[in-house]
């Protein structure tokens, strides 16, 4: 048998272990502590009078830890997507939610279109429970207000706030309200994300040695050479990224100081550093002719490039469109693949340009 032929069945075998691995092991992570549901509720007013006050919902927790809460209240036909185009007119009441534990103590509070905004909470082993209640007069809210949001604000604040909604409030109707809930463990949710990471790092790096094995025949690749003005260039270009990557990092550390960013937002923060710093150094290499050994070919790994950052850019949009990409009006794990899209896309440009300006060059010789 071909050595081709042996290293292409061979990481074809890989392939389908791993992803074998990811479909069986995707939802291991989810453990006891997920719970979600969804439910309607008819609500009718008549004369200012709600005839259905109260929604209830209940969940357990088995273990202590931070879980993050997605809750959804919209009338039939609309979604969280478009909650800002729910008009208040349309309604005969303000929806409120109030979370509390076993012993009665209010957990969390929320009302009208915060209540589609996730949150995280840190809760104990209990019993929880979620009340619905459907306020249609002022002097509701501000006893609401009172109770359960007042701290900085006094209750009346909160009332003239929501004047103009309840003003506009119709007197009598029915409507159909589609309810959803669901409480995930952030732990969890971290752990299956690192093993999706994980996996995905294996299943791209079996994919690039496939195409190696396929464009060389099996035959083994040659140890890179590089002359004295090469390796000059290279060393240079790791400065260059060493301090990139320490400019960035310092500038990301007074920024969080300073309170314009969350510093737990790890993965996007420092990402970013470590993505600057890759392109600074193959983009200088590449430019600078320093980055291909001499006795390496470079066509095959220009096409692999735009390839990469091709099934990159395909990632992006599918996280975009599942919610990863963009999470509580902030950038979640996807946004690595727009990081490599960005990355192997500007090596796939510069080394073009470079080869047009290698080309001129040598026609004006």
């Amino acid at each position: 048998m071909k050595k081709t032929t042996v290293y292409v069945l061979s990481l074809i075998a890989a392939l389908a272990l791993i992803g074998f691995s990811i479909f069986f092991l995707k939802d291991q992570f989810k453990g006891d502590n997920v719970w979600s549901s969804d439910w309607s509720v008819g609500v009718s007013v008549e004369d200012g009078i709600v005839a259905h006050e109260t929604s209830l919902s209940e969940f357990t927790i088995s273990k202590a830890g931070d879980y993050n809460f997605s809750f959804s209240w919209l009338p039939s036909g609309y979604s969280k997507k478009n909650v800002t185009e729910v008009p208040s007119h349309e309604l005969g009441f303000v929806t409120v939610l109030l979370l509390f534990d076993k012993s009665k103590d209010l957990v969390y509070a929320t009302a009208s279109g915060a209540m589609t905004a996730d949150t995280t909470l840190t809760l104990s082993p209990g019993t929880y429970c979620a009340e619905y209640h459907y306020l249609t007069s002022i002097e509701q809210y501000e006893e609401y207000a009172a109770k359960y949001l007042c701290g900085a604000y006094s209750a009346p604040y909160w009332a003239r706030e929501q004047a103009g909604t309840f003003a506009s409030l119709q007197k009598n109707g029915n409507w159909t309200m589609e309810y959803s809930m669901k409480v995930s463990s952030l732990s969890d949710a971290s752990y299956a994300t690192s093993l999706g990471m994980l996996m995905g790092f294996l299943l791209g790096l079996c994919l690039v040695f496939m195409i190696l094995a396929l464009i060389t025949k099996g035959n083994r690749l040659k140890s890179p050479k590089y002359d004295e003005r090469q390796e000059i260039e290279r060393g240079r270009g790791f400065k260059y990224a060493f301090f990139c990557m320490l400019i960035i990092l310092f500038a990301l550390s007074v920024f969080s100081a300073g309170g314009f960013f969350d510093a737990r937002d790890f993965l996007v923060t420092y990402s970013l550093a470590m993505f600057a710093g890759v392109n600074v150094y193959v983009l200088y290499c590449i430019w600078h002719e320093a980055y291909f050994a001499l006795n390496q070919k470079t066509t095959y790994v220009i096409v692999m490039f735009f390839l990469i950052a091709l099934s990159n850019l395909a990632l992006t949009i599918f996280s975009y469109f599942d919610g990863i990409l963009i999470q509580n009006g902030k950038f979640g794990y996807g946004v690595l693949n727009l990081f490599c899209t960005i990355t192997f896309f500007n090596m796939f440009i510069v080394m073009l340009i470079k080869r047009c300006v290698n080309a001129r060059s040598e026609d004006s010789l």
